[in-house]
């Protein structure tokens, strides 16, 4: 039986889970474009739809509507509508990761 307020995983490793990564279903996600994908007058960034989450990799799944393309990144900034503006998200180790 597990107690209040804690979630299998942290029963089982005793590390709570981080939850920062998690973003909001279909919001507005501009993912950066890489510089070796860049031509010289092109976006740094291309609008797309935030799908989800890569299975086996710590990145997002994102849909560039224009073009149809799904996009795999990790560097992406989401518009998710609230007051506080967009968020920059650069997935990264964590330091749990680290000291394990």
């Amino acid at each position: 039986m597990l107690k209040e307020n804690v979630t299998p995983s942290e029963a089982f490793t005793g590390i709570k889970p981080s939850v920062a990564h998690l973003r909001v279903f279909r919001c507005k996600a501009n993912v950066h474009v890489p510089d070796k994908r860049q031509q010289k007058l092109d976006l740094k960034s291309i609008e797309c739809i935030h799908l989800g989450y890569v299975e086996h990799r710590k990145a997002y799944v994102c849909l560039h509507r224009s073009s149809g393309q799904i996009i795999e990144s990790r560097d992406v900034v989401f518009e998710e509508g609230d007051d506080g503006g967009p968020s920059h998200v650069k997935i990264g180790i964590d330091e749990a990761e680290e000291s394990q």
